[in-house]
């Protein structure tokens, strides 16, 4: 699954491997625009860093559900 941003400075979009096993239900971006979170609908949140998309930390709830990610 692919996640894509926008970027307003250079009026494009990047495309993110999420590389969930469920389908991701939650997007959002750190404020400073460095990290991209990403939630699935199994409960895994993945920070990815947003300049290579390479993963930064990988959180497992354990199948609690969350209605929302926020940076």
């Amino acid at each position: 699954k692919t996640v894509r941003t926008w970027d307003v400075a250079r009026n494009g979009s990047k495309g993110i491997e999420a590389d969930h096993a469920a389908a991701v239900d939650s997007v959002a971006v750190s404020a400073d625009g460095k990290l991209v979170a990403t939630g699935d609908a199994d409960g895994v949140l993945k920070l990815r860093d947003a300049a290579t998309g390479k993963p930064a930390v990988e959180v497992k709830a354990g199948g609690a559900k969350r209605s929302a990610v926020q940076a």
